[in-house]
């Protein structure tokens, strides 16, 4: 008989249940244990890392990042202990390579000293730990109660970062919030981030993505009756029709795009269905990038339905929830 592992799962925490049901769909035996926070709890299974991870790649949009569970050392953080759990796991890991240590605390003041004990013992034993990303990773989760460590490689987290919280170094320089979306989107599902031709942004205001891909080289056309930034104003690569999306795709075609991006404030299946209405004006080679916007009740099968309705003009790259996404997912794209 297979043994039990024991993760530690990060989700949205509206969309825990969600991500539960994810797990579930590749482990029907497997049982929620403890909820460490809102979001963050922990998932028994038989099935182990790579194979849970390979299938919540492809088909687990709402598990944002998990870790296998080597430790869980109990009772108020203290860093000796979580450093020696740490030690122990690490002999999962190869030793010859680098090492990332990834520390998320629940509680305030601690992540220094515990990241700087864990850095040491591991030193200590040969182990090369870094600060940034590496191929294998040390993971640490701290509360008030207790302490998870584990270690793993990095593709069997889903996330290369800490419960896959994803910042960018120019966030106080972008137009809006969901400009995250969209970098992050290149980020997780390995785009490729065009530097020349055409793209085509749907519900545009006020510029977000539009900035983002103006700065990549791109000449944009925009759409949306609303009104852009104004940082955005006479930019000789942007055109904007101030208009709506349906009435834009009524009139003629003004030329091919190499990248569709659709943040439309919409409900998902009527975006997928604008969205596949414009397939035919991707180039060859070409991709697109969609976020679908979910009603409290029934998401899973919004979503279901919202992918159905891409697929006539589309193939899905990728569906998942992304750190910068509230109640919706972002959905990566290509020509079909």
């Amino acid at each position: 008989m297979e043994r039990p592992y024991a993760y530690l799962v990060t989700a949205r925490p509206e969309s825990w249940e969600l991500a539960l049901e994810d797990i579930r769909a590749v482990d029907a035996g497997a049982r929620l244990g403890e909820a460490v926070a809102p979001g963050l709890f922990v998932v028994v299974s038989r099935r182990d890392p790579e194979a849970l991870a390979e299938v919540l790649r492809r088909d687990g949009p709402f598990v944002r990042h998990l870790f296998p569970i080597h430790q869980r050392v109990a009772g108020p953080c203290q860093a000796t202990g979580v450093a020696a759990a740490a030690c122990d796991a690490a002999a999962a890991l190869d030793v010859g390579r680098p090492v990332a240590v990834q520390v998320r605390a629940l509680i305030p003041g601690v992540v220094g000293e515990v990241r700087a004990a864990v850095t040491r013992a591991l030193a200590e034993r040969g182990v090369v730990p870094i600060a940034g990303e590496a191929s294998q990773v040390l993971s640490v989760v701290v509360s008030a109660q207790a302490s998870w460590v584990g270690a793993s490689p990095a593709a069997h987290n889903l996330s290369s970062t800490a419960g896959g919280v994803v910042g960018f170094s120019d966030a106080a320089a972008l137009v809006s919030r969901a400009a995250g979306k969209l970098l992050e989107a290149f980020q997780v599902f390995g785009l490729p981030r065009p530097t020349a031709g055409r793209a085509l942004d749907l519900g545009a205001a006020p510029g977000g993505w539009t900035r983002v891909l103006l700065d990549r080289g791109l000449a944009v056309v925009a759409v949306d009756p609303g009104a852009l930034d104004g940082r955005l104003a006479g930019h000789p690569r942007l055109t904007h029709w101030r208009e709506t999306v349906q009435t834009y795709t009524a009139r003629p075609p003004d030329g091919s795009f190499s990248l569709i991006v659709n943040d439309m404030r919409l409900g998902a299946a009527e975006s997928a269905r604008l969205m596949c209405s414009l397939a035919d004006r991707l180039d060859d080679g070409g991709w697109g990038v969609i976020t679908l916007k979910l009603h409290e009740t029934r998401r899973r099968r919004q979503m279901r339905t919202a992918l159905d309705a891409l697929g006539p003009g589309f193939r899905v790259i990728g569906c998942r929830q992304l750190y910068h996404n509230r109640s919706e997912v972002t959905v990566a794209l290509g020509k079909r």
